[in-house]
């Protein structure tokens, strides 16, 4: 077996593509993180959307003020996770 001695600029750039698949597997993981919150507050959004239409009627639905509340932290996250 032969051993492969790497000289100081090669072990820079072995580094510098470990950081680079690293970048992108974190990348990868927010961007879907992403894309499930946003797909959960469009979810959070139309429920709303029919329990707003209900007061209008008198009626207000127990949970409205709690998915509103959650609704509102989705946004932020989404707000701070977004370039």
């Amino acid at each position: 077996m032969r051993r492969v001695r790497f000289l100081p600029a090669d072990r820079y750039r072995l580094a510098k593509r470990e950081r680079v698949r690293e970048n992108r597997s974190s990348s990868d993981s927010s961007a879907t993180k992403v894309k499930s919150d946003a797909d959960e507050l469009l979810i959070l959004f139309q429920s709303i959307h029919s329990g707003v239409n209900s007061v209008g009627k008198g009626m207000l639905p127990k949970d409205l003020i709690d998915k509103l509340t959650q609704m509102e932290k989705l946004s932020k996250r989404l707000r701070n996770e977004t370039p």
